[in-house]
């Protein structure tokens, strides 16, 4: 995969609950070419370089190549958390409500499982 490269303006940063950041960048208007190969690329991952002023071949060059530790994927947590939050809102919860009910429901599943273990041996 070619690298590229478009003259964008960098137009905003808003923090996330789950301790990422949304940037967004405008770009000028750009050749079809190019949005021809950006449009299947939405939604995956990969590094973002920006810099004020021109790149260098060099630059360019030296850009690493994406670790495949650098997942999108979600943890199950994540997932189940997720999940969970469709479901509170669905059922008309407020959003600043959420953490509360969320570690009840928490607990509740940790209850149920643990009525599940068979009781340990006693070693009286």
């Amino acid at each position: 995969m070619s690298t590229v490269i478009l003259h964008a303006d960098f137009a905003g940063l808003k923090t996330k609950s789950n301790h990422t950041l949304d940037l967004t960048f405008n770009s000028s208007e750009i050749p079809s070419e190019q949005a021809a190969i950006l449009l299947p690329l939405l939604h995956t991952t990969g590094y973002l370089a920006f810099k004020i002023g021109n790149f260098t071949d060099v630059e360019i060059d030296d850009i690493p190549e994406p670790k495949p530790e650098f997942s999108k994927q979600k943890s199950p947590s994540e997932r189940l958390r997720n999940v969970l939050f469709v479901y509170f809102t669905q059922q008309g919860g407020l959003k600043e409500n959420f953490e509360p009910w969320r570690i009840g429901e928490m607990e509740k599943m940790i209850n149920g499982w643990k009525e599940k273990l068979s009781p340990e041996p006693s070693f009286e």
